[in-house]
């Protein structure tokens, strides 16, 4: 399990890399010309003290199960911030004195499988929205900026075999486990 642990550890630097693509690209596209109107509510926004932080987007989303794309409404902020969260506890998986890491080699061993099933499933959900994220600000962007987007299907790559190794090395695990189950009732061991 632990294996299983270092593997998704190793998420986390491609993982840093396409957020700080896609907020660049986000960036770039918050470049573009506004309105008047957007101006001025902008300008009001600031003048009441409230800050306009919140941005809702529609995204497509390809629904590997049903095999077809579906419209998704994003609170982009809610989803960045999930993010990091989800980053700061890989990141502490990769240092080995950390405490997140003592906790899981102290653990249980059902423990730091249920630990590990809910951190794939959230890598899962991250990187499934990836995407489609960059994909809404590409079209976003000015036709000025649009040779300055950065793409980051090559992290997504590498953080789906990542997902993949992972999946295998805990697959490995359970299915051993079984195997020692049946043996016992069958008593052997």
């Amino acid at each position: 399990l632990m294996d299983t642990v270092k593997v998704i550890a190793t998420i986390l630097t491609p993982l840093e890399q396409a957020l700080s693509k896609l907020e660049f690209n986000i960036a770039l596209s918050e470049e573009k010309t506004l309105t008047f109107s957007e101006k001025f509510r902008i300008w009001i926004m600031n003048l009441s003290g409230k800050e306009n932080t919140v941005r809702i987007i529609d995204i497509d989303i390809f629904d590997e199960r049903i095999s077809a794309t579906r419209t998704v409404r994003l609170n982009l902020n809610e989803y960045m911030e999930s993010t990091r969260k989800t980053m700061r506890i890989v990141g502490a998986l990769s240092n080995k004195v950390s405490a997140t890491t003592r906790k899981l080699e102290s653990a249980s061993e059902e423990a730091v499988l249920n630990f590990i099933n809910k951190t794939i499933e959230d890598l899962h959900l991250i990187i499934n929205k990836l995407d489609p994220i960059n994909t809404y600000f590409r079209g976003e962007v000015g036709i000025s900026h649009r040779n300055s987007i950065k793409g980051i299907r090559i992290e997504i790559t590498t953080m789906k075999n990542t997902l993949i190794k992972a999946n295998q090395k805990r697959h490995e695990y359970i299915s051993r486990m079984e195997e020692i189950e049946q043996m016992k009732k069958l008593g052997v061991l």
